[in-house]
């Protein structure tokens, strides 16, 4: 394997993570991208090779995103593989249209200037426009074959956050195509008791190759990750003797 996260996510993986609005699927995205970046396993926090990401975000304001990164950032430093250079950020909370020429070019371009090993991108529901008397269906045909384009061209790895529907129901919201399209699609189930703290890690969708995903994520204390990944007795996967970072 080509792996951008071992032994998580190889080069050309697409995941679609699924849950419901305030669970805390966009703080981990953007933790995947920064400690990625910093050589620290967001999974296992302990040292991988760094590798270039680029984070889009296109739905808080700058203030929030500000007060994340900045925990974010403040981990990544304790690294001595952090370089900030490796790690992108593009804000655009009024979303981008990738079906427009325009929207296309500008995602183009942005991933040609970063080059980045993976890409953390989301809402997808900000990633584009429907046309009038178009069905969901083809909006999202169109959609995922232009994000296949520069997945293809550019040899990243791709990691989109959606939001669930309304209810306990946790799958993509829009259409059924969501459903053929990544290799693998976790759901972070917050418990009967509402303690968004601990989530468990489930799937919206079976994955196409078995990978030791976590049993849980929990949330770390102030000065540690915002998520930690639990797993069961003996299932913890090994990458060899590395040096643990948090």
């Amino acid at each position: 394997p080509d792996w951008v996260i071992e032994p998580f996510l190889d080069r050309g993986d697409r995941m679609l993570i699924v849950a419901q609005p305030g669970a805390g699927k966009t703080v981990f995205m953007r933790q995947m991208a920064c400690a990625s970046a910093a050589g620290v396993n967001p999974f296992l926090l302990c040292e991988m090779k760094p590798v270039n990401t680029l984070t889009v975000d296109l739905e808080n304001p700058e203030a929030i995103l500000r007060r994340s990164a900045a925990r974010l950032d403040r981990m990544a430093r304790l690294s001595y593989l952090h370089d900030p250079d490796r790690g992108a950020v593009w804000h655009e909370p009024a979303g981008i249209d990738i079906r427009s020429r325009a929207g296309f070019d500008a995602f183009d371009a942005m991933v040609a200037t970063t080059r980045p090993e993976l890409v953390c991108v989301g809402p997808l529901y900000k990633m584009f426009r429907k046309l009038h008397g178009e069905s969901d269906e083809e909006a999202a045909l169109d959609v995922l074959a232009r994000l296949d384009d520069l997945r293809g061209r550019h040899e990243f790895a791709l990691v989109i956050e959606h939001h669930a529907p309304h209810g306990q129901e946790l799958r993509p919201f829009g259409s059924s195509v969501l459903q053929r399209w990544p290799e693998f699609g976790p759901a972070f189930v917050i418990p009967s008791g509402g303690n968004r703290s601990r989530l468990t890690w489930s799937e919206w969708r079976g994955p196409r190759e078995v990978r030791p995903w976590p049993r849980e994520i929990v949330h770390g204390t102030a000065d540690a990750w915002p998520w930690i990944a639990l797993w069961d007795d003996g299932k913890r996967p090994e990458t060899g003797p590395r040096q643990e970072t948090f």
